[in-house]
């Protein structure tokens, strides 16, 4: 089956791909026309002004090449864009300005005036988009034809916001005697509200004085201009009005302008402390992460801080991740953690400094020296670094584990393994004093602080004496945590991660809570600590009473709603009246689609039909770190990235049929590329394959089909569109299809298929999850991606219904 070419649109099939890791293609349709120009006629009498709004039709940016006025009375039409939506140049997708046209007509000639307003942009410069314009002219009287006109501009002036009682920049109003005779006793006043809130630069009682210090003369002769300075100094908050009148001889006097402007309260300045006020990492192994430190940002003023940004300023190997966002309310605090992973040895030194729109609030300083750990080419121990976080002071941690190989082809001798540096740190093994060529031993190493704080040493092998390699042990002693014979819990899974949530939308997971022990856990108490509130659980969400017995299970509902663009942890604390049970550590990442242009076609109608829909598309291209989801993006060969769809319908629909997931792409290599500054629909062209073994039309699937089961579905892999869904065998999974794509839709090989659940219910909702891939790309050129679904008939297998998105997500790939 094939799309026909629709009248006033052209049906462009697209093909992409992710070359050599994954990807798949598709058709989208576009308008010939892009833009839209309304309404099609104007009717003016004399000196009249009349708007005309250019809009694009679709989501691809325009480029206006003219804007001119045409026809037979041209000279007497004329037009002006506004300053903050200027029509020239390049008008953004789905944006609009605003053209007015004034009607000034020769007054000394009676009758009909005609012209047309012509817009005609890059993508057809053959076309021009028109406006008729029609006009009457009257009989000019003497007086009116050889009198003087004026005309004030801008009008009005808006001064917009403004500190109260200070004074703004000026503002000038240009005054044109556009008459034929002299403009003469001209004088200015401000008249209205808050007249005294609006001045003259000067007095106005010079305005007569010649030389004048307004430029504006007590006469101005014919087609001459003056300006008139104007400043703001609110008296209060809130709006202020006035008017400046000018009066003269003109026929018009007095004319008038409109002047208004804005007062705002002083803000407070913002005060904040960050402790500790240094952080010292001491030594840290190279390439290897240390323990997060945290240092506490804390709100000492009486207004909310605004605009928060956090950032570390000298060596580039520490980070830092933080839970502030970009609000902190007056008196509470939030918690920036700060990494270090040292990429060569030496000492490390940097800056964390936190800011409230662009004014510094506080800083802290970082040190830390890496280390290199040497490792002999005979054995090798790994990991090269183990950290054990917190841990409660006189409670022995639980045992992590270091594997010492012997990678030569000669028996290691006379093993011995030591731990020097802290003493909290105990060890066993299993190694004993030989260890055979190929052969693998197990060191088990445990923390029991003592005391509380920082507790580092190393662990060395040896070998007769000779170093084999050496493993840095790090940890933190906390307070510590009385034993409780209430029973033990556990909570699974321990570890919650929510992934990628769309900014202001929610998504849940459910926490169940064993009690394993053999007594019943009274008094218990769930509580969530988090800094932003966007963790949230309630009494209603909780299967857990107040006693959970020996052996039983409850469960707790999380809901995370992320507010802003950012990393976000919290923790469930479980306990027994005051005494700690389990705390489980929540992790979630706030995320933004961009939105991307639906097209549903009804492929029963003869050539495929465009059809409205309620159906979203949202989707994505970012690096893996940072994330920032964008519609298109460059990138380098091998550099990770991750491409996330969602599709939603609000309100949900019950689709109800068998569908073919379909994710479809084109690539096209480096030599072949139309356009290789930027990412760009123009390289989405299979016509651009030159050679098809190495670009052209791909499917990639990942060998765990579960991978994909959360895409588009309620239930996850238990429900929903992954019910008996068709997965193909490992070999078909991880084939390439290097052939061009024809076109055909009907056909198009489906990543996989999927059929309603035992209800007969496919349900597409507004809370979908994603489908993901995170990777890298492995050859240089041009990617676009497609990805949607097709309904198909019942019984037959015949695709009845396609959804997809119209634009493409685009990456290009670079060395």
């Amino acid at each position: 089956m094939s799309i026909n070419i629709q009248k006033n649109q052209w049906l462009k099939t697209t093909v992409v791909l992710c070359s050599f890791l994954w990807g798949f293609s598709l058709s989208a349709a576009e308008a010939i026309q892009s833009l839209d120009l309304t309404p099609t006629k104007l009717s003016f009498k004399a000196s009249d002004k009349k708007t005309a709004t250019l809009k694009t039709t679709g989501t691809t940016e325009v480029t206006i090449t003219s804007i001119k006025i045409t026809g037979t009375n041209k000279g007497e039409f004329t037009f002006s864009t506004a300053p903050d939506k200027n029509c020239g140049g390049k008008l953004a997708g789905g944006k609009d300005c605003t053209i007015t046209i004034t009607f000034s007509p020769d007054l000394k000639a009676a009758g009909a005036r005609t012209a047309a307003l012509e817009v005609v942009a890059a993508d057809d410069p053959k076309f021009a988009y028109k406006v008729d314009l029609t006009g009457t002219a009257g009989t000019a009287t003497p007086t009116d034809a050889a009198g003087p006109t004026v005309d004030l501009k801008p009008n009005p002036v808006d001064f917009g916001n403004q500190p109260v009682k200070t004074p703004s920049k000026e503002k000038i109003v240009t005054l044109t005697n556009t008459g034929q005779a002299d403009l003469l006793k001209i004088s200015l006043k401000i008249t209205g509200d808050n007249s005294k809130d609006f001045a003259f630069t000067t007095d106005p009682a010079d305005i007569s004085v010649a030389p004048p210090k307004y430029t504006c003369g007590g006469t101005l002769a014919p087609k001459a201009k003056c300006q008139i300075k104007i400043t703001c100094t609110p008296a209060a908050a809130g709006a202020r009005k006035a008017t400046l009148e000018v009066t003269s001889n003109a026929k018009s006097s007095p004319d008038k302008v409109d002047l208004t402007g804005t007062g705002t309260e002083a803000v407070q300045a913002a005060t904040a402390t960050l402790t500790p006020a240094a952080v010292d990492f001491k030594t840290q192994a190279v390439k290897t992460p240390s323990a997060e430190k945290t240092v506490t940002l804390k709100n000492t003023g009486k207004t909310d801080l605004t605009k928060l940004s956090v950032n570390i300023t000298g060596d580039k190997d520490f980070t830092t991740t933080n839970d502030c966002g970009t609000t902190l309310a007056a008196g509470k605090t939030c918690q920036i953690k700060i990494s270090l992973t040292p990429k060569t040895a030496g000492d490390k030194k940097a800056t964390v400094e936190v800011k409230s729109d662009k004014t510094s609030l506080d800083k802290a300083e970082l040190t830390g020296t890496g280390t290199e750990v040497a490792q002999s080419t005979t054995a090798t121990l790994t990991p090269a670094a183990v950290d054990f976080k917190n841990q409660a002071v006189n409670k022995p941690s639980a045992a992590k584990s270091v594997t010492l190989k012997n990678t030569s082809k000669t028996d290691l001798t006379k093993l011995s393994i030591s731990i020097t540096g802290d003493k909290d740190y105990t060890t066993t093994n299993d190694c004993g004093t030989t260890l055979a060529a190929g052969k693998t031993c197990k060191i088990n190493i445990s923390l029991t602080p003592k005391t509380a704080g920082d507790k580092t040493a190393t662990l060395e092998a040896k070998s007769d004496k000779t170093s084999l390699g050496k493993v840095e042990l790090t940890g933190i002693g906390g307070d510590s945590t009385p034993t409780t014979t209430a029973g033990k819990v556990t909570a699974d899974p321990a570890k919650p991660d929510f992934g990628n949530v769309i900014v202001k939308t929610s998504t849940n997971k459910t926490v169940t809570l064993t009690n394993s022990g053999k007594d019943d856990v009274k008094d218990l108490q769930i509580t969530l600590a988090d800094a932003t509130g966007e963790f949230t659980t309630t009494s209603t969400s909780s299967t857990c009473g107040s006693t959970l017995g020996a052996g039983k299970s409850c469960a707790v509902e999380i809901t995370f709603m992320p507010k802003s663009v950012e990393k976000r942890e919290a923790t469930l604390n479980v306990a027994s009246g005051k005494t700690s049970l389990v705390k489980v550590p929540l992790m979630g990442m706030g995320v933004e689609y961009p939105s991307l242009k639906a097209l549903a076609i009804d492929l029963t109608a003869t050539g495929g039909n465009p059809v409205e829909t309620t159906v979203k598309i949202n989707g994505g291209v970012s690096l893996a770190d940072p994330i920032d989801f964008k519609s298109s993006l460059t990138v380098k060969k091998n550099q990770p990235i991750i491409i996330s769809a969602m599709i939603s319908s609000l309100p949900e629909q019950d689709i109800g049929k068998e569908i073919d997931i379909i994710a479809i792409g084109y690539y096209v290599r480096e030599p072949d590329l139309k356009k290789a500054d930027a990412p760009s629909a123009e390289n989405c062209d299979p016509s651009l394959v030159t050679n098809v073994e190495q670009g052209g039309y791909y499917i990639v699937k990942n060998d765990n089909p579960q991978d994909y089961c959360d895409w588009i579905v309620d239930g996850g892999a238990e429900g929903g569109w992954c019910v008996d869904h068709k997965t193909r065998d490992k070999e078909q999974a991880t084939k390439h299809y290097v052939e061009k794509w024809d076109k055909n839709l009907a056909t198009l090989e489906p990543l996989y298929t999927v059929v309603p659940d035992e209800n007969g219910s496919l349900i597409l909702s507004e809370q979908n999850k994603m489908v993901m891939y995170q990777g890298t790309i492995d050859g240089t050129g041009h990617v676009c991606v497609y990805m949607g679904y097709r309904t198909l008939a019942e019984g037959e297998g015949t695709p009845v219904f396609l959804i997809f998105n119209e634009d493409p997500l685009m990456i290009r790939v670079t060395d």
